[in-house]
């Protein structure tokens, strides 16, 4: 870990400590004396392009983040708004900028108008937050390439929230003016750049959970005893210790993998990444509502906090079964000149989105 990414996560681990967040808040939509202090103290929004921050240190915000299960938009503004605004060399005006998310569904079309100036007009679906956006950042198609759009607070938005309560919003745009100015002039990210990054921030994220989620059937189960001692000591519940501690450091490691890869390499070990925290969540949320037992699913107890949001997180930005068939086409990919090839990032080969493109994180 970085100097830069300790020193971070121990900033925000002390603003969300002090915010005394307990099941009630994690729960709120909005808990706006944490988002204020964490606005005080300069974390919403990173400029990407003083080098400073990279992967690394945004990574390790969206593992803070899961980590303390906050509810509030940090991972969206740090790791993906602040990307497209360094990326696309437009400036994030005032306000809570947001992010759409690249979803399969989303149908934005452009409509050129004269001077440089587009009409827009369509749906982004699921955007994370969405009503409480003054902008949002998008990827449109524009004149054939993909351009990063910002625009206004949308006319319509229709409310919807995850499975941990988290809002989850469908915001529509009926033939709205953007100017040249809040248009990209080059191209890209494309829409399955902002899904691969997205996904290794979730993934990151739900590591984090993960690893409080460890931590807290631990200490239960040191502390509950049945028959005059500890319910560690039972086999049974050994085993569901076990594998809650598996999941946790499968996917801590996968995330950090895709942290360290090469950049030929790095939109594959966000693939793995991804699989890798979806597949443990289910073996971890599992074994972890077995040891705790009936009051691991009370509104009273932290647990379903977590629980709740490893789920919704699985089908963010691609489900499993997505980032699994592409990790699969890689593997086939008769270009390669072999898989250990790419099993072992032998210098030279890249898989990118085609296979070959190397993602700019």
């Amino acid at each position: 870990m970085s100097e830069t990414s300790e020193m971070l996560e121990q900033a925000l681990a002390s603003i969300f400590t002090r915010s005394g967040l307990g099941p009630a808040q994690r729960g709120a939509i909005w808990p706006g004396d944490v988002w204020s202090a964490v606005e005080a103290g300069g974390f919403t929004y990173f400029d990407l392009d003083e080098g400073d921050i990279g992967l690394e240190e945004i990574v390790g915000v969206a593992t803070c983040v899961g980590r303390h299960a906050v509810p509030i938009p940090l991972v969206e503004t740090t790791g993906l708004v602040s990307w497209l605004f360094a990326r696309s060399g437009l400036d994030r005006p005032e306000g809570l900028t947001l992010s759409a998310v690249a979803h399969p569904l989303d149908d934005l079309r452009t409509e050129p108008l004269p001077g440089g100036d587009v009409e827009i007009s369509g749906t982004l679906h699921r955007v994370p937050w969405g009503r409480r956006a003054d902008h949002l950042v998008a990827v449109a198609d524009v004149r054939g390439t993909a351009r990063t759009v910002l625009l206004p607070r949308p006319a319509e938005v229709r409310t919807g929230e995850n499975l941990a309560g988290e809002p989850r919003d469908t915001v529509l745009f009926d033939r709205v003016r953007v100017p040249s100015a809040a248009i990209s002039e080059s191209a890209g990210p494309s829409p399955s750049e902002l899904r691969a990054r997205g996904v290794l921030l979730r993934a990151a994220s739900a590591a984090g959970a993960m690893e409080r989620v460890l931590a807290m059937v631990l200490a239960y189960a040191d502390t509950r005893e049945q028959f005059g001692k500890p319910i560690r000591t039972f086999q049974a519940v050994q085993h569901h210790l076990v594998d809650v501690a598996e999941a946790a450091a499968g996917a801590m490691l996968a995330v950090r993998a895709a942290v360290l890869a090469d950049p030929g390499q790095r939109l594959l070990a966000a693939a793995s990444a991804a699989v890798t925290a979806k597949e443990d969540t289910r073996k971890l949320n599992r074994s972890a509502h077995q040891v705790l037992g009936a009051i691991g699913v009370t509104d009273e107890h932290e647990l379903p906090a977590f629980t709740t949001r490893l789920w919704s997180w699985q089908g963010e930005f691609g489900t499993s079964r997505d980032w699994s068939i592409f990790i699969g086409r890689a593997a086939l990919n008769k270009s390669l000149p072999s898989l250990w090839s790419l099993i072992s990032a032998t210098e030279g080969t890249q898989v990118g989105s085609p296979l070959g493109e190397v993602v700019p994180w």
